[in-house]
């Protein structure tokens, strides 16, 4: 997997490839966010006809969103604009690390972050067993769907492989809805709704309330059909 979520402080570098001899370059477009450029490297072919490289190096300044575009150009004449990369800056919550899972949090919804991988998980509970269980968010597009901000309690790799796998958030299939009858609000993913029981839990949780949808209840049953438990408080 990728890494697109970094810490204040960090630099990633992109690597861009082209073919030796064809005369191509790229060059930095275009950088929104909390970032700056820092340096720019080449790497020349070993041999002709071989890979060429140019290592662009950035840092993350401050917390949020960070879109970069690069162009790769031909005789200074034939433009080609490669799609965006996006990336997620956060300043990570001053917390004692974890040493085991029920030293991580008894809130439902606490999110998580693999400091070793750079993943990030929703930690949520069983309904019936109040085992913790962890729910991967694939993507950042997916996270600001629903949450807030970017607050994580960071744990060592060695302590979240000991939390059993959930589900994983869906890309594209994800939200929170009010159903206009019943005035429930559920926390909506892939075809699974949990019903969050208490106002309270966005705060636990980091729930974004602006991005609650009211529909018709039928539509959240009908969408997501798998009455998949509560939010705990």
């Amino acid at each position: 997997m990728i890494r697109t979520v970094f810490k204040v402080g960090e630099t990633v570098t992109v690597k861009l490839t082209t073919q030796a001899g064809t005369q191509q370059r790229h060059a930095l477009a275009s950088l929104s966010g909390g970032a700056i450029f820092i340096e720019e490297k080449s790497e020349k072919a070993e041999q002709p006809g071989g890979v060429a490289a140019q290592a662009f190096t950035f840092k993350f300044v401050t917390p949020g969103k960070v879109e970069i575009q690069f162009a790769c150009y031909h005789n200074n004449e034939e433009v080609v604009m490669e799609d965006k990369l996006i990336y997620f800056a956060y300043i990570p919550v001053e917390k004692t690390a974890a040493d085991n899972i029920n030293g991580i949090s008894t809130a439902m919804g606490e999110t998580i972050h693999n400091v070793d991988s750079g993943i990030v998980y929703l930690l949520l509970h069983d309904e019936f067993s109040l085992e913790k269980k962890k729910m991967g968010i694939p993507t950042w597009d997916a996270y600001l769907k629903v949450f807030r901000n970017c607050r994580f309690e960071n744990v060592p790799a060695e302590i979240i492989n000991l939390i059993p796998n959930m589900e994983n958030m869906s890309v594209e299939r994800i939200g929170l809805f009010q159903g206009k009858t019943t005035g429930k609000v559920y926390f909506c993913t892939g075809k699974k709704r949990y019903y969050i029981t208490k106002p309270a839990i966005f705060d636990l949780v980091g729930l974004d309330t602006s991005k609650v949808q009211s529909v018709p209840d039928y539509m959240i049953a009908d969408s997501f059909p798998i009455d998949a438990g509560l939010f705990l408080p």
